[in-house]
């Protein structure tokens, strides 16, 4: 089988560095197992991506710097007949975190925060008193990699209400109460292939900053979820449409219990090379089994 990986700009300039170069290690795993995984630099309109036997948006970074462009590039993969994983409808879906109101909606255990629709004009201050939040992030719901994040104190000011404006003009809004957790211990990352959990880590931030990619200084460390925290996360998988190939689980624990910051669907960094080295081969094996269906 013939596997594209799609590469944006931004991926390729992380691949160079060894830690985020998956690409290169999944494409050991996939020979091993008979099959040619081939990164593919994007977006290039000579691509035929039809004649792969299924196409991985992993190395897609960036895409939320042009979201419209990219959902019109899967509507073309799908009109085409390419065959995205996940699916074109997973990936549409994940784009914008106004999902989380569908899984709050449903019963899913996502940590607390407010929802502003894109052009709205919403009362700030008096919304982030209504709420209780003393300390608060703002952020895009279409975005990525802490993009126009911004931490402040209650109530909001210029600062915050400016970025406030220039966000609502392109994307919804989301509010969420600062979580001590995440920079005192850690935000989760747990990794399901086909359903099934393959691995978890911790990232935890560095000192003095609340951000918990490894490319903002966060260190990242293997951890063993326990089967009540795994199951929770499956609870979240189970509530969205669609069942997709590969997921993450975003969150952090509070008194034991896992609570949601996001599902990444589209690019996640898989952390297979932070991890045992099982990991690549189980996420091959789930395209793989895929493939065959």
């Amino acid at each position: 089988m013939r596997i594209a990986f799609v590469a944006f700009p931004y991926y390729r300039a992380y691949a160079a560095l060894s830690a985020y170069n998956e690409s290169s290690t999944l494409k050991e795993a996939f020979a091993a197992r008979g099959a040619t995984l081939d990164v593919i630099a994007a977006p290039d309109p000579s691509v035929d991506w039809a004649s792969f036997d299924a196409v991985l948006p992993l190395g897609c970074w960036g895409y939320h710097e042009d979201a419209r462009a990219f959902l019109a590039w899967v509507d073309e993969l799908e009109a085409r007949g390419a065959r995205l994983l996940n699916p074109p409808s997973v990936l549409r879906w994940n784009v914008d975190k106004a999902y989380l109101c569908e899984l709050r909606a449903a019963g899913v255990a996502v940590a607390p925060f407010l929802h502003f629709p894109r052009g709205s004009r919403p009362d700030l201050a008096g919304e982030i008193a209504a709420a209780g939040y003393q300390r608060f992030v703002v952020k895009p719901t279409i975005s990525a990699n802490a993009a126009r994040t911004l931490v402040a104190d209650a109530p909001p000011g210029p600062e915050v209400l400016a970025l406030v404006e220039e966000i609502l003009g392109s994307s919804g809004l989301l509010v969420q109460p600062f979580f001590e957790e995440i920079p005192r211990d850690g935000e989760w990352s747990i990794l399901f292939f086909n359903g099934k959990v393959s691995h978890a880590v911790c990232k935890l931030p560095k000192p003095g900053d609340f951000r918990s990619q490894p490319d903002h200084g966060a260190t990242v460390t293997q951890v063993a979820p326990s089967a009540a925290v795994v199951a929770q996360a499956e609870a979240a998988l189970r509530a969205m449409p669609g069942r997709p190939t590969y997921a993450r689980v975003d969150g952090f624990l509070r008194d034991g219990q896992l609570q949601l910051v996001e599902l990444e669907l589209i690019e996640p960094h898989l952390f297979i090379q932070a991890v045992d080295s099982g990991a690549a081969g189980r996420f091959c094996d789930a395209v793989l089994a895929t493939l065959r269906t």
